[in-house]
């Protein structure tokens, strides 16, 4: 009689943990994966991973270029000075950089998806220097670039200790692919007939 009864005790507790069990892993799906697939439509955050291919090391930078570990330094293609200080160039070089055969310098960039509805959270790029300059307006190059160009790239050099704003990477996006001087092209259009339109 007092061996059954205490086999029902044992049962009864069992029976109690693993209903706890059930509950803490609903909670934990409903207040986690739930929640992030409603906003996201993933169950998950999504990585995207880029890398370099024979990455040399980076002691720093001054106006004069990168300084390679072993004491060379490197002006990156189309400019004649570098910046003195830059918070995304410091970012950019942190991993080493990559020399291409063409001569362009690449670096690894963290991209911040600031955004609450972005399932891409770990988000690393391989990005070109110069071009990254190019769209953050630092440093001296050789070429000015148009007021056009500089009106759209305006306001891309945001960056945090989650790395560089998404809106910037999408501006530089469009600087290296192109679609840049196309909405360039479109705008100068634009400015004739929206003045001729007027009474």
């Amino acid at each position: 009689m007092v061996l059954a009864s205490g086999t029902k005790k044992v049962k009864s507790k069992k029976r109690l943990w693993i209903g706890f069990g059930i509950l803490v892993a609903a909670i934990w799906f409903f207040t986690g994966p739930f929640v992030f697939w409603m906003l996201t439509g993933q169950w998950w955050p999504l990585s995207h991973i880029e890398s370099l291919q024979n990455p040399v090391a980076v002691d720093g930078f001054s106006k004069d270029g990168l300084h390679l570990h072993g004491g060379k330094v490197l002006m990156l293609p189309g400019y004649k000075e570098l910046p003195e200080s830059s918070q995304i160039l410091t970012a950019a070089t942190k991993e080493g950089v990559e020399i291409s055969p063409s001569g362009r310098v690449y670096g690894l960039l963290r991209i911040w998806h600031w955004c609450g509805n972005d399932p891409l959270k770990n988000d690393v790029r391989r990005i070109d220097l110069s071009s990254l300059l190019d769209v953050l307006q630092q440093g001296k190059p050789l070429r000015q670039m148009s007021e056009e160009k500089k009106s759209w790239l305006a306001g891309s050099s945001e960056f945090r200790e989650w790395g560089w704003s998404l809106s910037g990477y999408v501006k530089y996006k469009w600087y290296v692919d192109g679609t840049l001087d196309k909405f360039v092209d479109i705008g100068k259009a634009e400015k004739p007939r929206t003045a001729s339109s007027r009474p």
